[in-house]
């Protein structure tokens, strides 16, 4: 995750140890994105099946938030992890933001991005929800976000 970025990578080697910081075998091990990055390198053939295989290895909830101008994980990518989870079964939510790149910037759709994983996060761990019926509408008034598909019941 953002392995190449200085704080990051220190952080990772507070928390993991040096090694997870820079190897990325040994952050495979801890990380399940890491793990099916590792998959459709390793393994030759349907790139599908490979995800498929890994989403099956994981076996968790899935939320998939992209910018669908995002230059380095083209939104054909998220689409497609997302079409991989809703065949297996997995709950999850497929998010998109209109005009927004590999980071989410303006004010309205970061603001709903952050409700949409406060939700997802109490939905995931049990924790009562946040209050309220979904975002703050007066605040993520604009938002440019699409959401493609929402089993885990996020209310966006």
């Amino acid at each position: 995750a953002f392995r190449g970025d200085p704080l990051v990578r220190a952080y990772w080697a507070k928390v993991y140890g040096p090694e997870v910081s820079k190897k990325f075998a040994a952050a495979a091990e801890l990380s399940p994105l890491h793990r099916m990055k590792a998959a459709r390198v390793a393994l030759p053939g349907n790139p599908a099946v490979a995800l498929k295989e890994q989403l099956l290895k994981v076996n968790t909830s899935v939320l998939l938030a992209c910018g669908e101008l995002d230059p380095r994980v083209p939104r054909e990518h998220g689409d497609a992890i997302a079409r991989a989870a809703q065949s297996l079964g997995l709950k999850g939510a497929h998010l998109t933001y209109a005009r927004e790149g590999h980071a989410i910037r303006r004010e309205p759709n970061v603001l709903h991005l952050w409700s949409a994983v406060e939700r997802f996060l109490c939905a995931r761990l049990d924790l009562p929800p946040p209050p309220g019926e979904g975002p703050d509408l007066a605040r993520t008034q604009g938002h440019t976000c699409t959401t493609h598909w929402d089993s885990a019941g996020l209310m966006l």
